[in-house]
């Protein structure tokens, strides 16, 4: 209603730019709240027109990376996470969910290498310590696999999916 009452092409401008970016922002949280509730094609729709349009903000292709996981379509996530680590990103879960999607497409050695990177990043997480753990197990390096799955389990012996990897790792090397 303003705009068309206003007749200053500069201000009209700049409201423009404001709505648009008001819009933006509202398709991220609800493209963030779709990801949360499994409803993954819907995240894409709302977050890969922003990927477009931000091209710089590596959070977008995190999560657009998190909704091509979740679909099952680990070629598409994984380089959406690493087009999130080549614009800078650096949280731990980028790291990790990018070792997830490679190992869930069979280059076990390349997963451990990242998850590595990540716990360069933050040597406190004891997802990503467990992944490479698991990823080490299937490679049959038991070794590391007994160091990782012992340390994250250090780290949060309250995880239950922690807990009966490490009882049985414990056990394997009881024998």
């Amino acid at each position: 209603k303003y705009l068309k009452l206003d007749e200053d092409p500069e201000r009209l401008n700049e409201i423009r730019e404001e709505l648009h970016l008001i819009e933006d922002d509202a398709n991220y949280e609800v493209g963030i709240n779709y990801l949360t509730i499994g409803q993954y094609e819907r995240a894409l729709e709302k977050l890969m027109p922003l990927s477009y349009k931000y091209e710089e903000w590596w959070n977008i292709f995190y999560l657009v990376g998190l909704a091509y996981k979740g679909l099952g379509e680990y070629e598409e996530a994984i380089d959406f996470f690493y087009k999130a680590l080549d614009l800078g990103g650096t949280d731990v879960n980028i790291y990790n969910e990018l070792g997830i999607c490679l190992y869930l497409v069979g280059n076990i050695k390349e997963a451990i290498s990242i998850f590595g990177q990540g716990i360069n990043q933050n040597n406190k997480d004891y997802w990503i310590i467990f992944n490479r753990g698991l990823a080490y197990l299937k490679l049959g390096i038991m070794d590391k696999a007994k160091k990782d799955i012992e340390k994250a389990y250090k780290l949060n012996p309250n995880d239950d999916i922690v807990k009966d990897h490490y009882e049985k790792i414990k056990g394997i090397f009881k024998r």
